[in-house]
């Protein structure tokens, strides 16, 4: 395997290039910060002035940008990964993004005989530190068993949806009860709270309950995006997928009604 390129490196995306990086994939990045670049070149990955570099130089080329019009200009724009990654490259989008954005990138991709799979992740940045997300992949299937051990290095729970997209429809939709989740337990908790109930209490006797819930499970964490809030960190994330959910019901005529209670939840 050559060189795996990997394009932004922010919250998420600095401790997976790490990841790669300490299981033996050489690696070529890009991000526009230079800070998470000069980390990963002292620790042997090559930087990149541009994103035109990776595609000519890397077969396989991973993307963890925020947004879905940073992604489809990294991969579309102009000297982006299309008019430079040559026949039978790879793009794996593992950002969270419209999975409609996502189809109608992978149809001019294999115009030109490039595949995209799109392969969105689940587990925070603590997921990212320790190579435990979980990975939910669309695209074709052949090329998916191709990148497998790429995501292999970076997740403990893969799972092969279905064609193109369907990994983002998975991922927006699980940080849409994610986010249900958290208003119900904030609810549940704040009422026992009130009647005289310690949360510690509450949470012992509801663990082994019907009422459990992977929130519950993790309430300290949970607790601590609210508590330790700063932009562009994870409660951020979970609601910038949350309105990716949103346009995806307006899309497809779908009402959310739980979900829009669940928009009310602060982030402060």
């Amino acid at each position: 395997m050559g060189e795996i390129g990997f394009v932004g490196l922010g919250e998420m995306g600095l401790p997976m290039a790490r990841n790669l990086l300490s299981k033996g994939c050489k690696t070529r990045i890009f991000d526009i910060r230079r800070e998470p670049v000069n980390e990963l070149t002292a620790l042997g990955a090559t930087g990149s002035a541009t994103i035109k570099e990776i595609g000519t130089i890397c077969e396989i080329i991973v993307i963890m940008a925020r947004t879905t019009e940073q992604v489809e200009g990294i991969v579309q724009g102009k000297e982006g990964l299309l008019e430079t990654c040559g026949k039978g490259a790879c793009i794996i989008i593992m950002s969270t993004i419209d999975p409609l954005a996502v189809r109608r990138m992978a149809a001019k991709a294999k115009e030109k005989s490039i595949e995209i799979i799109d392969a969105p992740v689940s587990g925070g940045r603590q997921g990212a530190e320790a190579a435990s997300l979980s990975i939910m992949v669309g695209g074709d299937e052949k090329t998916f068993q191709k990148v497998l051990p790429i995501l292999e290095k970076l997740g403990k729970k893969i799972s092969y949806l279905g064609s193109y997209g369907m990994g983002e429809v998975a991922k927006i939709t699980n940080n849409l009860l994610l986010l249900i989740h958290m208003n119900a337990a904030y609810e549940a908790i704040s009422l026992a709270a009130k009647a005289g109930l310690t949360t510690e209490s509450l949470l012992k006797a509801v663990g082994p309950s019907t009422g459990n819930s992977w929130v519950l499970d993790h309430w300290d964490m949970v607790t601590s995006w609210k508590l330790n809030y700063k932009p562009e960190g994870t409660l951020d994330l979970i609601y910038k997928d949350f309105l990716l959910a949103f346009k995806l019901a307006q899309d497809l005529q779908i009402p959310l009604h739980l979900g829009a209670e669940a928009s009310q939840l602060g982030r402060y």
